[in-house]
């Protein structure tokens, strides 16, 4: 293996990052090419710089707008509330409030033929 140290770039966070977007976009892909009606997604944004995660954020909600799907997501990464029009709060396992509200704007609520901006890459 030292013989090949020169050649194998460093191994940053940066890089570690975009393994993990793009394993996480890999995992998305492979279940949404089911079209499930119901999909749930344990914090999708964990582990992503902003920009992917709001690229992810935004292909769930485009999904969410279809007709006959659903999206839940359950996180503690508070960026992501924009994208959902009902928001449920927990403590210590318990439901202690759900806030309904108009979704991020290029989602509003009930646009007809509203389409993901962003896509899975290849």
């Amino acid at each position: 293996m030292h013989r090949l140290e020169g050649f194998l770039p460093p191994n940053t966070a940066y890089q570690r990052a975009q393994v993990i977007a793009a394993q996480r976009t890999s995992a998305l892909g492979k279940c949404l090419i089911h079209e499930p009606q119901l999909l749930v997604c344990d914090e999708p944004t964990s582990a992503l710089d902003a920009q992917t995660g709001h690229t992810i954020m935004e292909l769930l909600r485009g999904v969410a707008l279809e007709a006959g799907r659903a999206v839940v997501v359950v996180t503690h990464d508070n960026r992501v509330y924009e994208f959902g029009d009902r928001i449920a709060r927990m403590e210590d396992g318990k439901v202690i409030d759900i806030h309904q509200q108009t979704p991020h704007a290029s989602f509003a609520a009930g646009s007809p033929g509203a389409t993901p901006t962003a896509r899975l890459a290849s």
